[in-house]
């Protein structure tokens, strides 16, 4: 996880990725340190018991700022709702309580109530439908009434020359062709227990992409390796 406190540079502390047994010397840790902004990579069902750990301590960052793994109905299921704690969660897909405003949404909540009444709601249902919705469309244009046979590299060159891609309005714009990131997208927030849209505002001046806030600096290339290769006991994991 990565915190920042006032305006100091950000500090890393690692934990065991299957979780801890005991999060509190880690929400101490961010007490003692002032952390204002808190960032958590992981599991969203780790993240709530850190923040019962952090409520115990009596101590919680005024925002908490992560991806969209995060927005689920887990972090606001009875007993976990961190209501009005600074919560955020970003994220290019349409939200779900605003199917009304999003026909894509609106189709794949009526996809699952229709045929997996049972099944998740959640962001991950959400990129496999529209890979499954780029996959058909490349694949019928490899396919014609002569031929009822489909070759992978037909479908995959045909999927490189899509340059627009939403997911029949799923979430915001991709180009899949340059195999970039969007550079629109939305934040989340828990509010009285409930997700709700935080920024941009829809209809106000940064709803500037149906919905979405983009930004030509909204999506930047890094070099290097970033991966932790390193093995035995980080010295950064609180004890």
């Amino acid at each position: 996880m990565k915190a920042v406190g006032g305006f100091g540079e950000p500090s890393m502390m690692t934990y065991n990725p299957a979780g801890e047994a005991n999060w509190t010397p880690f929400a101490q840790k961010l007490k003692s340190d002032g952390i204002t902004y808190l960032s958590f990579v992981g599991t969203d069902s780790n993240l709530v018991l850190l923040y019962k750990a952090m409520r115990e301590v009596g101590y919680v960052p005024e925002v908490v700022l992560n991806d969209a793994n995060f927005y689920s109905s887990i972090m606001v299921a009875e007993g976990n709702a961190v209501a009005n704690e600074g919560f955020l969660a970003r994220t290019m897909y349409a939200p779900f309580e605003e199917a009304d405003q999003f026909p894509g949404m609106a189709s794949y909540l009526d996809m699952m109530e229709t045929y997996n009444p049972e099944g998740r709601i959640a962001g991950l249902g959400l990129q496999a439908t529209s890979a499954l919705l780029m996959f058909v469309t490349s694949a019928n244009a490899c396919l014609d009434s002569n031929s009822n046979v489909l070759e992978r590299e037909c479908v995959l060159a045909e999927g490189l020359k899509i340059n627009s891609w939403t997911g029949g309005g799923l979430h915001s714009e991709t180009n899949p062709a340059a195999k970039t990131s969007p550079k629109c997208g939305l934040i989340m927030g828990v509010k009285d227990g409930k997700w709700a849209r935080v920024y941009p505002e829809l209809g106000s001046a940064d709803d500037n992409g149906g919905g979405w806030h983009c930004d030509e600096d909204g999506a930047v290339e890094i070099e290097g390796d970033f991966g932790d290769v390193t093995s035995g006991v980080d010295p950064t994991r609180p004890n």
